[in-house]
């Protein structure tokens, strides 16, 4: 049956991606593993929580497990009641044991499943459980972290969506699991509901990073920081290009107060008729304010996506997720190493202020002038990423590709740009080359 084709797979790579070990888990002959986006590391052993369900039953459980060093299964633990529970994000409390945080149909709402938070020591001993929220009506959480006052900050989504909408909400619990706090964000027409991410930052702030929708057919990116009562300190919508969608998720603040958060755009390519989604890794000062952003994609036709982001002893970023590559048309887990500056390799970042003219090496950027999709081929060399600036060097596009993959030729959106004259910058195995674009 189809349900032995399911497992979880833990692998763990080096520094330069290359696979030490691999271990499948399998959940049995009729139940599946749904796994929350969260695997905590605590003295030797990683903890992996999320849901199990029987599909033949019709039972889905909230499930912790337990794994050594080398990703095997130690135990399994269940929670739940006689209905439907969901985990999605896990922490470790102050005191040094795991809080799990989803979503249950058997305690409190029945029907409509109310927010669920389980305390445990690591042996999986339930120490407390809560249900949070309002009957009648759906809640569920998606993120949480700890707070500097030994609680717990929640993000998730609420609603029944529809005409209703889905909105996102933030939750302050204290050590306990008692609400504190909630607050709203997003509007009540349309569905806000891309898997909210909350963290603490540094001076007791949270960071709240998401996608919240202005419009039916749009999406932006949306953050903001919250005081340790849930009042806004600053929030700032990202908007792409209309008709297109982007969302922020993981987040990790430095040491300077900069923070770097990983996401998703997805913009419609017209010339295709198709939606392209490309992985996004972006910059922000501490006020939210662009430093830069880079977007990521295995092939350009296809979908890639950051499922998440972690920051790396050299200063780098290392994001996972999941892409399709040439010659396979399943998706394949996908692990990405950059630097400090979000580069691939050295000199993504680089000055070119005045690159080579493109005929140096058979570049062709056509057509030139262009109203909508612009396609640069390079037939002689590999292209490794491109960037588009306006006159005065303001950086409007800035797409990185993967030297095996072997790219030489992209098609680029200037849909949404006013007319004017702007500067195309495209870097190759042999250098940087470009010319100036003239949007009509």
């Amino acid at each position: 049956n189809w349900w032995s084709d399911f497992f979880i797979w833990n692998m763990q790579i080096d520094q330069n991606g290359d696979t030490l070990s691999t271990v499948k888990i399998k959940s049995g002959d009729s139940s599946t593993y749904y796994i929350g986006r969260y695997v905590l590391k605590m003295g030797s052993n990683f903890y992996i929580s999320g849901t199990k369900a029987d599909d033949i039953a019709d039972v889905r459980d909230a499930c912790l497990m337990k794994l050594d060093a080398q990703g095997k299964l130690v135990k399994e633990t269940i929670y739940g009641g006689d209905k439907r529970e969901n985990i999605d994000c896990m922490a470790v409390s102050r005191d040094g044991h795991l809080v799990l945080a989803g979503a249950s149909h058997s305690f409190g709402d029945s029907t409509w499943g109310n927010v669920y938070m389980i305390k445990t020591d690591t042996a999986g001993e339930v120490i407390w459980q809560k249900s949070i929220g309002v009957n009648n009506y759906p809640e569920r959480c998606w993120s949480m972290d700890t707070t500097a006052d030994g609680g717990f900050i929640l993000a998730g989504a609420q609603g029944f969506g529809g005409s209703n909408g889905i909105d996102v909400f933030v939750m302050k619990t204290d050590s306990a699991g008692n609400l504190v706090w909630k607050k709203i964000f997003g509007s009540n027409e349309y569905n806000d509901s891309y898997f909210p991410r909350i963290r603490t930052l540094k001076n007791g702030d949270f960071l709240l990073t998401t996608g919240l929708r202005p419009a039916e057919n749009v999406a932006w990116a949306y953050i903001a920081r919250l005081t340790p009562s849930g009042s806004v300190v600053w929030q700032k919508n990202y908007p792409p290009p209309q008709s297109s969608f982007s969302t922020f998720g993981f987040s990790t603040e430095l040491p300077e107060g900069s923070l770097v958060v990983s996401g998703t755009l997805s913009e419609f390519d017209s010339l295709a008729a198709n939606w392209r989604e490309r992985a996004t890794l972006t910059k922000l000062n501490s006020l939210g304010q662009l430093v830069w952003q880079r977007k990521f994609h295995m092939r350009p036709d296809l979908p890639s996506y950051f499922y998440c982001m972690i920051p790396t002893s050299d200063a780098g970023f290392l994001m996972g997720g999941v892409a399709f590559r040439e010659g396979n048309n399943r998706q394949d887990a996908w692990a990405v190493k950059v630097d400090s500056l979000g580069c691939l390799e050295p000199g993504c970042a680089g000055s070119v202020a005045a690159p080579e003219p493109g005929a140096a090496i058979g570049l062709s950027i056509r057509p030139n002038p262009v109203a909508d999709w612009l396609t640069v081929a390079s037939p002689e060399a590999v292209l490794l990423g491109l960037r588009l600036t306006d006159l005065s060097g303001r950086v409007l596009e800035d797409v990185q590709f993967f030297r095996q993959h072997g790219l030489q030729e992209y098609r680029l959106s200037l849909a949404a740009l006013p007319p004017g004259l702007y500067v195309l910058s495209v870097r190759t195995e042999k250098g940087w080359v470009g010319e100036r674009v003239v949007k009509i």
